[in-house]
């Protein structure tokens, strides 16, 4: 991903999302007043543009990291750019979060699923919706859009919440980078002799084991230590259709730590999925607009009421 190539993603998520609300304004005429609806709308607009703002600074950082690699005297400037791209990165797992759970919301209003807060955040729900057969109305959203959506599922949350927000063990935190290209990952380990090894290698051999054959050969010939299996398992975890090994290769993850895709990989999945899933959102409300759950405010009859004075 470069500027240009995000620039239009921005573009047609915030176009889309629009498009999105004038469709159900329009057909709909709701009296003047607070709706959950329009309101998850334009988090969801605000929380893209933050996204978008995080991943410029990161394509910035990389380029000016590029531009330093061979000058000896440009170290001092070259560390201090790395920790900027780790705190952005870190930012874009957080505020990446934020994103898929406003989006989640204007998607369960537009199926009309239901959620209650306080417990599981809105884009975990709605999986748990998918996963049980109970999507409804977005069981096509499921059915186009299901490897990212799991993908997500686990490298955006279980990171975010594992290795920058729970941060609760002693984890050895870094990052890894090309000296020239693009690439730029956090990293984020176990220390040595912190976690038996013995019993990790032998629940990664376990789990390669299970692994589907498409997924292991692309890893190509060994033999590998078992950070990299582990690694690419959970890299490939959206391709994984048994909910069991998912589960497990997430929580086997969590517990050795490791490295990150590449910013861009986080961002592009990201942001395609946000576009690829508000076009099926879209198609879905032209079926069913009159059923979208716009949730007025509890005040609303008021303004209504007060309208009708004016008038």
């Amino acid at each position: 991903m470069d500027q240009s190539e995000l620039d239009v993603l921005l573009i047609e998520i915030q176009t889309m999302l629009r498009d999105l609300q004038d469709m159900v304004l329009k057909a709909r005429e709701p009296a003047q007043g607070p709706y959950a609806f329009f309101h998850y709308c334009s988090h969801t607009l605000t929380r893209t543009r933050d996204v978008g703002r995080t991943i410029t600074r990161l394509l910035d950082g990389r380029s000016r990291l590029t531009d330093l690699a061979f000058d000896d005297e440009a170290i001092p400037e070259s560390s201090q750019t790395t920790q900027h791209m780790r705190q952005d990165f870190e930012t874009l797992y957080l505020f990446g979060q934020m994103l898929l759970d406003q989006w989640s919301h204007v998607a369960i209003k537009v199926g009309g699923l239901g959620f209650t807060p306080g417990g599981a955040g809105p884009f975990v729900h709605l999986v748990k919706e998918f996963e049980r057969g109970t999507g409804g109305p977005l069981t096509r959203l499921w059915g186009e859009l299901h490897e990212p959506m799991l993908w997500l599922y686990w490298q955006l949350r279980l990171y975010r919440n594992i290795f920058i927000i729970h941060a609760d063990r002693p984890w050895q935190r870094g990052t890894t980078a090309s000296m020239t290209g693009t690439a730029f990952r956090l990293f984020t380990p176990a220390p040595v002799g912190w976690a038996d090894y013995q019993v990790h290698e032998s629940q990664v051999s376990a789990l390669w084991e299970r692994t589907p054959d498409a997924i292991r050969r692309t890893l190509g010939p060994g033999p590998h230590p078992r950070g990299v299996i582990l690694a690419h398992m959970f890299k490939n975890i959206g391709q994984i259709d048994d909910q069991p090994l998912r589960g497990a290769i997430g929580k086997c993850f969590g517990e050795m730590g490791g490295e990150t895709p590449s910013f861009q990989t986080v961002a592009s999945t990201l942001l395609e999925f946000i576009r690829d899933g508000t076009k099926v959102l879209l198609s879905i409300a032209a079926t069913r607009v009159d059923e979208i759950d716009l949730t007025p405010g509890l005040g609303a009859h008021y303004l209504e009421e007060l309208g009708k004075l004016q008038d």
